[in-house]
């Protein structure tokens, strides 16, 4: 099924189909995005910090 394919790749080199972008969490999907994929219609709430 080729599920596992990325498990026979040597990790210190991985293939351009698996590296990740070179970004800073939060660059890509903001925290009400990342909030919201792990509970439906929730957001960050500011904690006064």
């Amino acid at each position: 099924s080729g599920l596992g394919e990325c498990l026979n790749d040597n990790p210190r080199s991985p293939s351009d189909k698996y590296k990740l972008p070179n970004m800073l969490p939060g660059a890509m999907f903001d925290a009400d995005f990342q909030c919201d994929l792990e509970e439906r219609g929730s957001a960050r709430c500011d904690r006064g910090e």
